[in-house]
């Protein structure tokens, strides 16, 4: 029961967290989807060349997303808070494997925003890093876009060593094997239960 309600504890606040973070009004997705370039700094050539790596991991790995955005401005809002409402919004990724690149060129900021079910294996360290990849990257050829460019293929690549294509249906097999075991603890303790009051009652 305590396991139950931690878990509910933590879906409940994970809603009320989407919900506070979507009050934040983002750019609507463009027919590209996965390259948004709200700034216009992406040569066609680097828009095929990224939406072909997108495309391919998404129709590969059964529904694994990377998607850049890159606007001019947060509006105030904390790249954070920006980036969590923007990867909501879009509905990145097949329960929620999905990756968010988004960048801001006024602010000049970064934010690799990782879907939660793909964080077991882009992990904060990772995240973090490509983010201050982009960072150096530019600051050392003054190309934005290019850096840009890289991380995508950077995070792509990290997915396709750390996750397996048929990643749902391992799931599945875990989620089966859960079921069979929390039906067994709880079903057991529930008829043990019974038969302790039924005993009683006899006796």
């Amino acid at each position: 029961m305590i396991m139950l309600f931690i878990i509910f504890s933590k879906e409940c606040m994970a809603y009320i967290g989407s919900k506070i973070y979507n009050t934040i009004i983002v750019e609507d997705k463009t027919s590209d989807f996965y390259i948004n370039d709200f700034a216009n700094i992406f040569t066609e050539q680097q828009k095929q060349e990224m939406m072909l790596k997108a495309t391919e991991l998404n129709d590969t790995y059964n529904g694994v997303q990377v998607v850049v955005s890159i606007v001019e401005t947060l509006k105030g809002n904390k790249i954070e808070d920006y980036a969590c409402s923007m990867y909501d919004q879009y509905k990145i990724g097949k329960n929620s494997m999905g990756v968010l690149i988004l960048v801001s060129t006024t602010d000049k900021e970064v934010k690799v925003e990782i879907g939660e079910k793909l964080q077991k294996t882009i992990t904060n360290s990772v995240s973090n890093r490509i983010q201050s990849s982009v960072v150096t990257e530019y600051l050392k050829t003054d190309d934005l876009p290019q850096a840009i460019v890289l991380a995508q293929s950077e995070i792509i690549d990290e997915i396709k060593q750390n996750v397996s294509a048929d990643w749902q249906e391992i799931d599945k097999k875990n989620y089966n094997i859960f079921m069979i075991v929390f039906i067994i603890i709880f079903g057991g303790g529930t008829a043990f239960c019974a038969y302790l009051c039924f005993s009683k009652e006899k006796d």
